[in-house]
């Protein structure tokens, strides 16, 4: 965790006002939010689009706060407050430069991972296999974005040797700015799909974002790209810096010699860099984010039997193709957020594993998807129908396009259950759910779709 005392970062933040005796004080840690916020912290007063952390000054200072980095234009309430806070020409910006100014403090080699699908997953895999030879940070949940990665790497601390950081974006210019920030000395892409659309507006602007990364990585950086997707495919035919190629169609730097689902939908895998894995954690999508971490680990010098033991130890990520089985139901939560391609990947996931009783896709609404949501939430229930589900229930505004598409690919129309709340769901599933059965739940993570899972593992759990 980041130790400072304000005397020693003033001038990395460009920051003015504050007594003497404000200077000399110490601070442990860094909040942006006083809900959280623990005593000898610095707080940084952020002006977000929803609430303004200036407002808040008063709360942070009397929950123990250090110190506060406020906007110049801040007018204290009164002299004791004034007494605490120092002042800068935008907070934010304060904010990454304290940030790279701790990350400065610590010899850590740096890996970015971004890509539409399976970042957090991919990250978390990573940091796995190098943690079986070093000191490994990843950055915690899903802390991605302008906020959050300077947030991560203040709880860093200086005996870290690897640090593994996620970069998400929604719109032009974020990755770029996380980049430099970082300076990550390993870039990870592990896929370009449609998300986003409604700020992004096309495919090929999403992944010109996503090459923010490449584009502003050091020149002896090292870039690992998927080059089953056709954008990262084309990227890495003209990457000019250190490049390693992965996959499991287009020959590749990092490709399985043979893979296949065995009856939990998990893949097992041989590859050269590490033999024969057996993977813990549903779906083909999840095959992909293992070789990443194998190519990762293999350039790391990672040892082949550590990156083995390593994966084959791996557990879903909370909401993230999460498995239980519950009273002999098998409940698969997928919920913490939905795209077409994550949509079809989770759907073939359920189309693969065995199963002796009947197999329940719970689907609901993917959100900013732009101007052919309906189309593209038609074509996901199409992409079901090629599955047979036993049940296709739907739940949500948009989804009811996701029942109109699994119909027209010849659903028959006792499958299709269409519902008006969550708690219809879940009323359904308490009901009807056998031993035996399957239960597939994802929608976009607004939709709450967690609860649906909640609930129905509860309601098992108390019939055992």
């Amino acid at each position: 965790m980041i130790k400072a005392k304000l005397a020693n970062i003033v001038s990395v933040i460009n920051a003015r006002g504050g007594t003497d005796k404000l200077k000399d004080i110490a601070f442990e840690g860094v909040s942006i939010d006083t809900r959280t916020i623990d005593k000898r912290n610095l707080f940084v007063a952020i002006r977000g689009q929803n609430n303004d952390g200036h407002k808040f000054i008063s709360e942070a200072i009397r929950k123990g706060a250090a110190a506060v980095l406020a906007h110049e234009s801040y007018v204290p309430l009164d002299e004791s407050e004034k007494e605490r806070i120092v002042f800068v020409s935008d907070t934010l910006a304060a904010l990454h430069l304290l940030a790279s100014w701790w990350l400065s403090q610590i010899n850590a080699l740096k890996i970015a991972v971004t890509g539409t699908n399976g970042k957090t997953t991919t990250k978390e895999m990573i940091a796995r296999v190098l943690s079986r030879k070093y000191k490994v940070f990843r950055s915690p949940g899903n802390l991605n974005n302008l906020y959050g990665v300077p947030l991560s790497i203040f709880r860093m601390d200086k005996s870290c040797e690897v640090a593994v950081f996620e970069f998400g974006m929604s719109t032009p210019g974020e990755i770029a700015t996380l980049t430099k920030l970082v300076q990550p000395n390993y870039g990870v892409i592990t896929n370009i799909e449609a998300a986003h659309l409604e700020t992004m507006l096309t495919v090929e602007a999403i992944a010109a974002a996503k090459f923010e990364l490449p584009d502003n990585m050091p020149e002896n950086g090292n870039i690992f790209l998927n080059i089953d997707n056709k954008y990262l495919r084309e990227r890495f035919s003209v990457e000019k810096k250190n490049r390693h190629s992965f996959g499991i169609r287009e020959e590749s730097d990092f490709t399985p010699e043979r893979f296949e689902l065995n009856g939990t939908g998990c893949a097992k895998f041989s590859i050269a860099s590490a033999g024969d894995i057996n993977l813990h954690i549903p779906g083909l999508h999840n095959l992909y984010n293992a070789i990443a971490a194998v190519a990762v680990g293999s350039v790391a010098g990672v040892r082949k039997e550590d990156i083995r033991t390593a994966l084959e130890s791996f557990k879903p990520v909370e909401m993230r193709m999460e498995t239980v089985e519950v009273a002999g139901v098998t409940i698969i939560n997928d919920s913490y957020n939905a795209n077409p391609s994550s949509m079809k990947f989770a759907l073939e996931t359920l189309g693969g594993i065995k199963s002796s009783g009947r197999k329940i896709a719970v689907l609901g609404d993917m959100f900013e998807l732009g101007e052919h949501t309906k189309e593209m939430h038609r074509e996901v229930g199409f992409h079901a129908s090629k599955y047979r589900p036993d049940f296709l229930l739907t739940c949500g505004r948009l989804a009811e396009n996701i029942s109109q598409g699994a119909a027209e690919g010849g659903c028959p129309p006792q499958v299709l259950k269409h519902f008006a709340s969550r708690d219809e769901v879940s009323v359904w599933l308490l009901g009807e759910v056998l031993p035996g059965d399957i239960v597939l739940i994802k929608a976009s993570r607004g939709m709450q779709f967690d609860k649906i899972a909640a609930r129905l593992r509860a309601d098992l759990e108390g019939r055992n």
